[in-house]
């Protein structure tokens, strides 16, 4: 009796302490003086003042706030919070002195004198505190971070002028992020070491001039956005990489990541040259304050001590790297942060400051499942000024574009205002691309990139090695690198969040991407990112000229005596109509290309199909076995890719199928197909599962459990579990139809296996 009672009172005590001990967190606090006031930085210096006053003011009542409840930042151990050791050591002149304030440092501006005309007794006395501190101005009101406990929270939350308090959250520096070691490429030497047409590259971009980089890694991410995916037959893929020579000269690229270190090949300034660029980490942005970096400092940073900042030297590599980079020239300003939402304000905020308008692209591979305020207004004042803002989608393979006040809401690509990146995976399938299996999608998803990279590695002293990595991690630095290649490039334009979208929207490839509707969703929108060059070369390709004694190994003698690959849609110059030099390569006319095309159609007869509503299983499957075979999946590709004769015969006579036969089309005809099959398929395992079986009655129950313990359901969970439906295998189950399933799938398992036991348990 004793002991069971002794039992209960230590089990009561826990649950006590478990109640009373604090829970201590910082938090950011907006402060706003007036609603009347315009953007800090837009307003006069005596208002700025104005606001500076008084949020030292409360910044001060703050802290007294603090002092006077230090007891309620005892921790579950019993001890007091260490970080309120910072009251012992509080300035002699200040303890139990009303006369006297504490002017608090703020390191994220100017430092501004404050005195009070209504009271010239008052004095203030410089503090640098950890506990509370200024974040930044965001908009009209100014936000700072107090360390607060949750009885502190409630009063200084309730406080005059406070707009709002955010509690300190992690922001996930997306964590999918692998790395591995990286592959060099083995490379031809007999090949043609310039099959490339350096003039005609210019016309086709616009670019002042062109730079070529012979990537000799694997995973290659720089050659696929300088291309288009749809190489001819089985010609050489070229393994160059494309860029104009301005190569992001005098852009500014922020990366808000945990760190760097620049101690690598990859990282060449190119001292001493025109092209001399910057480098550096600039800040370290953590709850509790900003750092701002100098001297040696600035050669190696993480807001992590004796931490490698792997993810945040692959962002940078990816980004500007002399290597592996896509903007080779431009200047790299690596912003540590611990994580927080505190730090990323701090960390935005300061690009706000030391960031140029339309010469500054910011990269941010985050994200966090919750809507945060403080970054949504602090995001919108970046844009508003002038800065580019590229975000990843994240990895969780799941549409990442849910609205505030849903559950699934991502910080972020949310918000709808940043460019977002999806990724891909980096190989060509000679088809196009595939989606990322762990890609995050939706119609908030701007372009895709390349999602498996290769970057500069420093772990174990190295100044040369590489490492591979994934994830939208690596596709997100890639864009915010085509972005700073497009405002060098185009120096003279002024370009915004809004126009750089629009910008990298346009120059994207459409429906490059095979797979997006099918392990994505309908409506994220299909577009691959492009540099700008589209155009195709292979290192087969004997002559870029032509003309006297040189021809054309693939394609037409243009009447300039160019080579035009039947990759790069050459047709009207393979008129003669239009002085196509037949003697030097392939040329028709167009009433030959009219009967070469009607002689294609005939070949290729069996893959000009339709599908009906009214189709049987059997014949879908029989209808996707065509469409999918290699000599009908060869015959849509030289048709969306216009690689075909008939590319110039339709213009001049219609053909049907054909006429509007393009890379969407074929994806729609694809997805299509795969649609009515799945609904097919699924449909003839419904009695598999079912959302619940509580409300049946006994019967129900019964006769709903034995279904899915039969042997056509267990053998459809099996194949379910490989990701296919049945023992066909044409396709693999949409990832988001797979989740239901399977959470279906648990519960009527679950609630089976519960009514079994409560069956034999009644006997």
């Amino acid at each position: 009796m004793n002991n069971c009672f002794l039992f209960l009172a230590i089990l009561f005590s826990l649950n006590f302490f478990a109640l009373v001990h604090s829970e201590n967190s910082y938090y950011l606090i907006a402060i706003l003086r007036k609603k009347t006031d315009k953007n800090y930085d837009d307003e006069s210096q005596r208002v700025q003042n104005k606001i500076d006053k008084l949020v030292n003011e409360r910044m001060n009542d703050i802290y007294n706030v603090i002092e006077e409840k230090r007891d309620s930042y005892i921790l579950e151990n019993g001890e007091l919070d260490s970080k309120l050791e910072e009251l012992d050591s509080l300035p002699l002149e200040k303890r139990n002195n009303q006369r006297k304030k504490f002017l608090f440092a703020n390191k994220s501006l100017h430092k501004r004198s404050l005195s009070n005309a209504d009271n010239s007794t008052l004095e203030y006395i410089p503090f640098e505190s950890e506990l509370v501190n200024h974040v930044a101005p965001i908009l009209n009101y100014y936000s700072i971070s107090a360390y607060l406990s949750e009885e502190t929270s409630k009063i200084v939350c309730n406080m005059d002028n406070v707009l709002y308090c955010e509690k300190s959250k992690a922001l996930e520096i997306n964590d999918d992020f692998q790395t591995d070691e990286s592959v060099e490429m083995s490379t031809d030497k007999k090949k043609n070491s310039e099959y490339y047409n350096v003039e005609a590259i210019k016309k086709e971009t616009g670019w002042s001039d062109v730079n070529v980089q012979k990537v000799k890694f694997s995973p290659n991410h720089l050659s696929s956005i300088s291309q288009s995916p749809y190489y001819y037959k089985n010609s050489t893929f070229d393994n160059a990489y494309y860029y104009p020579s301005s190569a992001g000269k005098g852009i500014d690229i922020f990366i808000i990541d945990v760190g760097l270190m620049v101690d690598h090949e990859d990282f060449d300034t190119y001292e001493g040259t025109p092209y001399n660029r910057t480098i550096s980490c600039d800040a370290i942005c953590r709850e509790k304050g900003i750092d701002e970096l100098s001297g040696e400092e600035k050669k190696s940073c993480s807001y992590k001590k004796n931490n490698y900042p792997g993810h945040g030297i692959m962002a940078s590599s990816v980004a500007g790297g002399a290597i592996y980079g896509v903007a080779k020239k431009a200047n790299i300003h690596m912003l540590s942060y611990d994580s927080t939402n505190i730090g990323n304000v701090r960390a935005l905020r300061y690009v706000l400051d030391h960031g140029k308008p339309h010469k500054t692209v910011v990269s941010m591979s985050l994200a966090w499942n919750e809507y945060v305020k403080s970054i949504d207004d602090i995001l919108s004042q970046l844009i508003e000024n002038g800065i580019i803002v590229i975000v990843c989608a994240s990895n969780e393979d799941i549409n990442c574009c849910a609205k505030k006040g849903e559950k699934t809401f991502y910080t972020y690509t949310g918000y709808r205002k940043a460019i977002t990146v999806g990724a891909t995976d980096t190989d060509t399938y000679n088809h196009g691309y595939m989606k990322s299996f762990f890609s995050n999608y939706g119609d908030c998803v701007d372009v895709f990139a390349p999602g498996f990279v290769t970057s500069a590695k420093l772990e174990g002293g190295s100044t040369t090695a590489n490492s591979s990595s994934r994830g939208t991690s690596c596709s997100t630095p890639l864009v915010a690198g085509v972005a700073a290649l497009i405002m060098s490039e185009n120096s003279e334009i002024e370009y915004d969040n809004e126009k750089m979208r629009e910008t990298l929207i346009n120059m994207s490839i459409k429906g490059a991407i095979t797979n997006l509707e099918y392990m994505g969703s309908a409506d994220t929108p299909n577009r691959f990112i492009n540099n700008g060059k589209k155009s195709i070369y292979s290192p087969d390709n004997k002559n870029i000229e032509c003309g006297k004694d040189k021809s054309c190994s693939n394609g037409c003698c243009s009447k300039d005596g160019e080579c035009i690959s039947f990759q790069n849609n050459p047709w009207n110059a393979c008129l003669i109509e239009n002085g196509c030099q037949s003697e030097f390569g392939y040329c028709t006319t167009i009433e030959k290309s009219i009967n070469e095309c009607k002689e294609e159609l005939k070949e290729y007869e069996e893959c000009i199909i339709d599908i009906s509503d009214d189709m049987n299983q059997k014949e879908l499957y029989e209808k996707y076995k065509v469409y999918t075979s290699d000599k009908c999946e060869a015959f849509y590709k030289l048709h969306y890719s216009n690689q075909s004769v008939c590319t110039v015969a339709k213009k001049y006579k219609s053909f049907g199928f054909i006429d509007d036969f393009d890379r969407e089309k074929y994806l729609d005809y694809v997805n299509l197909i795969n649609n009515k099959l799945f609904m097919n398929d699924i449909n003839s395992y419904s009695e598999c599962f079912v959302p619940s079986i509580v409300k049946m009655n006994d019967d129900e129950k019964k006769e709903k459990c034995e279904f899915v313990e039969s042997s056509k359901c267990q053998k459809f969970y099996n194949y379910f579990k490989k990701g296919y439906i049945n023992e066909n295998k044409y396709y693999k189950i949409p990832s988001a139809i797979k989740k239901k399933i399977s959470n279906k799938k648990k519960i009527i398992m679950k609630e089976c296996n519960k009514n079994k036991i409560l069956i034999n348990l009644l006997k």
